[in-house]
Order: C-alpha cells, then sequence, then structure tokens
C-alpha cells in the first residue's frame, strides 16, 4: 500500500471478518474486546475514532503516550478496525518499541523455550510461631525469565501430617500465584500460613505446587513449631513531685487527678499473663510495687491488677518533691532487671516537669537496656523533652507529650497510656473516638477488623460509666451483650468504664464472626442517670458539680478504644530536627502484613494539630514499599500532636483501617544544654518559672531542710511556718494571684528572714 497522503483508494472502512492478528480488532467493546485487561478504567473505548473516513487520521494522540485503548485506523484501513495504542513500531518502523500488547504476544510465544524455573528453598519452615497468631510462610522458586509473568498454582493441600488437633496448614492468600518480569533472576513465592496452636506443639505438612507454564510439579515439605504468646513486664514510673498537685487545665482537677484516673486503665485491660510493677519519684526514688505477676483473666479478681490499681489511684504527689527522672528510671531498671520469663521488658515514665534534681536522665542512660516510653503531662516548656526523647529513642520506644489539658482533652493521657499498651503488647490502634452521649440516643460507633486480626479490645471510658449501655453488634448483625455466650468474648466492668476482648473468629449462635464492620452501641439508661445526678446534686465536692454541670449541657461524657492484636502493623515515628521554634518534623509510617511490606494498598495520612489548636491534614506519599513519609515546619512554640490514619486492604481485598498518635515539642531554649536543668528556677521560662520556684521553696521549707532548732527561733520570732507554707501552696496552686510577679512581696519577705537565719548558723 502506498499509504497516508498518497491517494490511494480502497481502504476507507474494514470490510471484515476480524482479523486474527492479536493487535487488531473490529471489536470496540472495552469488557470483550481482545485486550481489555490492559485498558484502564478511566481510559475512553473507543479512545479515537476517524471524524473522515475517507482519509487517514493524522491527528495527534488525545491521550497520553503508553494509554491502551482503542484507536481507529488499523489493518490499512481508515476506519472499522482499531489497534491498541496510538503509536508502535507496528504502525511507523520508526517509531523504536512496540505497544504493551504486542510486547506481551512476542512474550507469551518465547516464554516456553525461555523459562527454566527451580525450587530455591527445600522447605516451608515455620519457626517459633506464638500461639494464635497466624504467620506466612513462602515456598521459594528461582525462575530465568524476563519476558513473562510466570504462574503458580496449588493443586493439592496444603495437608497436615503431624501435630495436634486443630493443625491448620492455610491458605489465606489463596492458590494461584504469579510472578512478574524483572531482570533475571527473580524469586517467586507461593505463600501458605501457619496457625500456632498451643506452646511446645510441632507440626509438618506438605502441599503440591504446578507452575502452569512449564508444567513441572513440586512436592514441598512443611515443619511448624508454637511458643507462648510475647509476654510483658511493665514498670510504670510515677511523678510525686510538689507540681502533680497544681491544677491541671481540666477544671477541678490536679494533675495527681488526671494521673489516677488515666493509668488505672492500663492495668484494668493488661492481658493475661503479664507483670506489672510500680516506682514513684520525686527527688529520690521509692519502690511501690514490686514486679507483680502473671496477672489472671480480666474478668476474675486477680490480685496484681488489685493491687496496681489501688496503688495508682491512692498515688500522692509531695509537696516538697523536685524532680530526679533519673533516680526512677534507674530504680525501674533495677527492679527489672532479675525477672525472668518475660519476653519484653518495659518501662512507663510520667512526668510533669523538667529535671530539678539529682539523678538526671543522662546519669543512668547507660544503665537502660529495657524499652522506655515517656509521657510529659504538661506543655513543652514545663516538660521540656529533650532528655525524654533520647533516652526514649534510643530504646525502641518513644515520648508524647499532653500540652495544656482541657475539658476537650479529658481522656488524652489515658490515650496515651493504652496506646503505649498496645505497642508494648504488639497491637495495634484500630480508632478511638469520644464524645458526649445525650439521654434517649443511641450512639453507633463502627470499626473495621480484618482477617489480619487475631483479637480486638473494645473499650468504654467515662466518669459515669455506670449509666451507658454498652454492646457490640458483628457484621453479620448479631449483638454481643453481657451474659450473650458468645464463644471467646471476654466481658468486664471497671471502675471508670467495660470492655469486650473478642477472640477471632469468635462463634456467636451458629455463625463465625471474623472481618468486616463491627460496631459499638452505647445508650444513656436515663433513670440511672437521674439517680446519679441527684447525688452529685447534693455534694459539697467542686469536681461532682462540674460533672453535673457538664451532663446538663452536654450529656455523658464517653471515650471507645478499639484495639487488635493483628498480623497488619502500623509503626509509625516523629524525628525534629531541633527542639526550637523553626524545626522541621518529620512524620514516618511503616505499614507491613504478616513483616512484609504493605506496598501499593494503603493510604496514609497525618492530621497535625498546632500549639493554638488549629490543624491541617496531609496525605503521606509512599516513599518505599510500605514507608509513607511527610514533614512540616514547627514554627510556634508548643506541643505538635499528631494523629497518623491508615486505610486500604490486605492482601485478600479486605479492608483495613488503623491510627496511631506522636508528638514533637519545641520552645524558646530547646537546644541549650543548661536551660531549665535546675540550675536556675524556672529556666528563663515564665510558664515554668512558677513550677520551678515552688518545687524550690516547698523544698527550702521542708523538714528536711528546717531543724527543729531552727523552727524554734522562727516562732521566737513570730514566724508561722505552718501558714507560710499553707501560703506557698495555693500560690503554686493558682488560688492566689496571677500578678506576673514571681513571689509575693509577703512571701519574698519571710524567705529573705528565712535565708539570714539559715546563714547566721554554724555549720554542723
Amino acid at each position: 500500500y502506498a499509504g497516508c497522503g498518497s491517494g490511494e483508494t480502497g481502504h476507507d472502512t474494514h470490510p471484515g471478518p476480524e482479523p486474527d492478528q492479536p493487535n487488531v480488532t473490529l471489536n470496540s467493546n472495552r469488557t470483550t474486546i481482545k485486550w481489555a485487561h490492559h485498558i484502564d478504567p478511566t481510559t475512553a473505548v473507543p479512545t479515537m475514532s476517524n471524524p473522515d473516513c475517507s482519509e487517514c487520521d493524522d491527528r495527534g494522540s488525545t491521550v497520553s503516550a503508553g494509554i491502551v485503548g482503542a484507536f481507529e485506523g488499523a489493518k490499512y484501513y481508515h476506519c472499522g478496525a482499531y489497534r491498541p495504542e496510538y503509536e508502535c513500531i507496528m504502525r511507523r518502523s520508526t517509531f523504536g518499541s512496540f505497544c504493551a500488547v504486542c510486547e506481551e504476544q512476542i512474550c507469551k510465544v518465547l516464554a516456553p523455550y525461555v523459562t527454566s524455573v527451580s525450587l530455591a528453598e527445600p522447605s516451608i519452615v515455620f519457626h517459633d510461631v506464638p500461639e494464635g497468631v497466624t504467620a506466612p510462610g513462602p515456598a521459594v522458586f528461582s525462575v530465568d525469565n524476563v519476558c513473562a509473568t510466570i504462574n503458580f498454582e496449588i493443586i493439592d493441600g496444603p495437608r497436615v501430617l503431624t501435630g495436634p488437633p486443630g493443625t491448620v496448614f492455610g491458605t489465606e492468600f489463596g492458590l494461584g500465584f504469579d510472578s512478574a518480569p524483572v531482570l533475571n533472576p527473580r524469586s517467586a513465592y507461593v505463600w501458605i500460613t501457619y496457625t500456632g496452636t498451643s506452646d511446645g506443639d510441632t507440626a509438618t505438612g506438605e502441599v503440591r505446587i504446578r507452575c502452569v507454564e512449564t508444567e513441572q510439579e513440586y512436592r514441598v515439605p512443611i515443619s511448624a513449631n508454637t511458643v507462648a504468646r510475647p509476654s510483658v513486664a511493665v514498670e510504670l514510673v510515677l511523678d510525686k513531685s510538689g507540681s502533680m498537685g497544681y491544677p491541671s487545665g481540666i477544671p477541678g482537677l490536679s494533675r495527681e487527678d488526671v494521673l489516677r484516673f488515666s493509668a488505672a486503665p492500663f492495668v484494668d485491660v493488661l492481658p493475661e499473663g503479664n507483670a506489672v510493677g510500680i516506682v514513684s519519684f520525686d527527688q529520690n526514688a521509692y519502690i511501690v510495687m514490686p514486679v507483680s505477676g502473671p496477672t489472671g483473666p480480666m474478668n476474675l479478681p486477680d490480685m496484681t491488677r488489685i493491687n496496681a490499681r489501688n496503688e495508682i489511684i491512692t498515688h500522692s504527689h509531695n509537696p516538697a518533691g523536685m524532680t530526679a527522672i533519673g533516680d526512677g528510671l534507674e530504680a525501674a531498671h533495677n527492679e527489672l532487671a532479675p525477672v525472668t520469663g518475660y519476653d519484653v521488658k518495659a518501662t512507663i515514665v510520667l512526668t510533669d516537669g523538667h529535671e530539678t534534681a539529682d539523678k538526671r536522665i543522662s546519669q543512668v542512660t547507660d544503665l537502660i537496656d529495657e524499652r522506655v516510653y515517656a509521657i510529659g503531662l504538661g506543655t513543652a516548656e514545663q516538660i521540656q523533652p529533650a532528655a525524654l526523647t533520647a533516652v526514649t529513642n534510643g530504646t525502641g520506644g518513644y515520648t508524647l507529650v499532653t500540652g495544656d489539658l482541657g475539658l476537650d482533652q479529658y481522656f488524652r493521657l489515658t490515650k496515651y497510656y493504652l496506646q503505649i499498651l498496645a505497642g508494648v503488647r504488639n497491637a495495634d490502634v484500630v480508632l478511638d473516638p469520644e464524645g458526649f452521649l445525650r439521654p434517649g440516643a443511641e450512639h453507633r460507633i463502627a470499626f473495621t477488623l480484618a482477617e489480619t486480626d487475631i483479637d480486638s479490645d473494645v473499650i468504654l471510658l467515662s466518669p459515669l460509666p455506670q449509666v451507658i449501655g454498652f454492646h457490640l453488634e458483628t457484621p453479620n448483625g448479631h449483638i454481643i451483650a453481657p451474659g450473650s455466650g458468645a464463644v471467646g468474648v471476654t466481658h468486664a466492668v471497671t471502675a471508670q468504664g467495660a470492655y469486650y476482648r473478642v477472640t477471632l473468629p469468635t462463634l456467636v449462635g451458629v455463625d463465625a464472626e471474623r472481618e468486616g464492620t463491627w460496631t459499638a452501641v452505647l445508650s444513656v439508661d436515663e433513670a440511672l442517670l437521674k439517680r446519679y445526678l441527684e447525688k452529685y446534686r447534693g455534694s459539697d465536692d467542686p469536681r461532682d458539680q462540674d460533672l453535673v454541670s457538664e451532663v446538663d449541657a452536654h450529656g455523658v461524657r464517653f471515650s471507645v478504644n478499639v484495639y487488635a492484636f493483628t498480623n497488619l502493623r502500623l509503626r509509625a515515628t516523629l524525628t525534629q530536627t531541633s527542639f526550637e521554634p523553626g524545626a522541621t518534623m518529620a512524620v514516618r509510617a511503616l505499614m507491613t502484613e504478616y513483616g512484609l511490606p504493605m506496598s501499593g494498598r494503603a493510604v496514609v495520612t497525618a492530621t497535625v494539630q498546632r500549639p493554638d489548636g488549629t490543624a491541617f491534614a496531609a496525605t503521606m506519599p509512599e516513599s518505599a514499599p510500605g514507608v509513607f513519609d511527610t514533614s512540616f515546619l514547627a514554627g510556634t512554640t508548643g506541643v505538635y500532636t499528631v494523629r497518623i490514619q491508615a486505610v486500604g486492604n490486605t492482601l485478600r481485598g479486605r479492608p483495613f483501617q488503623r491510627e496511631q498518635v506522636a508528638t514533637g515539642a519545641v520552645w524558646v531554649g530547646g537546644q541549650d544544654p543548661g536551660h531549665g536543668d535546675g540550675g536556675r528556677p524556672g529556666g528563663g521560662d515564665p510558664g515554668g518559672g512558677r513550677d520551678a520556684w515552688c518545687q524550690l521553696l516547698a523544698c527550702l521549707l521542708s523538714e528536711e531542710v528546717l531543724s527543729i532548732e531552727l523552727l524554734k527561733r522562727l516562732r521566737k520570732q513570730g514566724v508561722n511556718v505552718d501558714a507560710v507554707r499553707r501560703c506557698l501552696v495555693a500560690w503554686c496552686r493558682g488560688e492566689a494571684s496571677r500578678s506576673p510577679v514571681l513571689l509575693d512581696p509577703q512571701l519574698v519577705s519571710v524567705v529573705e528572714a528565712l535565708t539570714r537565719l539559715v546563714r547566721e548558723q554554724p555549720p554542723e
């Protein structure tokens, strides 16, 4: 043929029949066209149609190069026949490359002559799989074919040859697998799974696999063993310095009060088989409760939990106490060091101020060999978390800072404790909403569990849990409530709420419930609420009156926290270039499924709340398989709270959701190693100045400093030391004037008189 522009005739419309060539067709139906599997759903079909069948269509392409569709003008005809791409070497010999359809056909023809497949590993081995955990294991093949996708299929099994009853080798990833062409040689994987049974169990099996292209068959042996689920010994390290008695920012609650109701749920939901101990610290460290355990079932009386909860809710500060965080960490380490029988050892330290006494964190860092988490209760200036961040990041833990607390952050500290507990026990946060319940209204909170999840905790927290009805609805519409008899469900009630632990799958009636959309359903018992409010209305405690006012205005406050012990993990970290305003904060999230990077199946976003309360959201691009990154500038002094959320699909195409909170903090002087180190009260910071002065003066007025003889001399001179102490406590709690003057003039005169008397005392 002479070709386009030559005046040729007889090539206007293809007369038929359907050409037998794989790269030409008369069919423009997107679902039945020869190369339908190459066409993106967003691509129009036909993609280009010739407006004048008497001429070649010499317009430029209406889509980007490389897009597969149906372009009219093929088989040397102007109309009626379609080609896969706008340009190809089969259309114009000078183009230089084949279209995707031609490449596929060439590889298909050549594949039988260039394919070599061999078993690269002689067996599939599942080593030390925890009880109840489903672990993946591959049959590994070596493939030599750069041209074609090689397909494998399981044709028999996997079969169990030996093992206890209940042993299962599964095919959670399906029966067919493909290996796309890459530079030779390459490895191909055929996945099966093993679910751990009981500690000490072993099992063997086999699976038969076929390579479709070469028709080779392989018999692959399987071996597995089960170990106990990883257990943890946790040491809670609690600040009891004088500033823990100051207001928290939540009306009517001191920092100590917030600690009490926030840390208690930690021990309530600590899973069976773990251990907990408690250390407190001011300028010294104290062993409050030796490491005890293992814990028993959560819905039965357990002395470890009872004792730990009692110690937490009776935790009290020392009005004269300073802050020696290093002492607390050292004591926790010494308590954990001799403990055996637990897979993980972890310390969780809570403090509301920076270091004002020895030992400092830097003095004990070399001792620490357990995982350390830290929670800062307060602002960036008060906590100055540089030292905390240094010690936690070096152990695999992290630091969280609450910032200013208010009614909107009522559950923030509790959520921090529960998120850390999830991380310690290799669980993930699914979601953790909060809000208010109005009498007569039903609140439904939907959450997604996937087939990768082994069990799930659904935890309700509230200042009035007694009046809230709480049950779960399964994906198939069954109701799980106290006494419903669902197999694999534990329900327990605590002083601050209730929770369900659901082992997946759970049997409800004749249905096995597992992945899908679950729902936590909440409602308020109006009669009970009225009874409790009447009791609180008659109380003289201002905290009860605050609770009544809140319920009258908004309803009953609640928080629902959902966690999953899972094979699908989100692990997020926040790092920052400095602790000064202007630092860059970088957030990284790692998504894995069965220990493998989750590539191309997740969307991750970060919602950043600035110190001034404003917020912005940023999508985190996937920078490497399963790795998602973003960064932002921290230009304002204070705490930045970042909520990282991930949604997507598992390997089996089931939806999932995950989230985690990370914090960063910047403050003026954050990079000054001497800033706020206790050498000068307040460290030049007006927010932290009150705390530091209060700690110093409380120490000076303590019985450790004032001898009986000195007290007698002060009384003779008309100084009522007890009244001075009460004055100090009132000022430190913010009950006195909020004047920017650091010290009340009367208190200054007393301190000056005290200083003169101390100087006049002869040394011992």
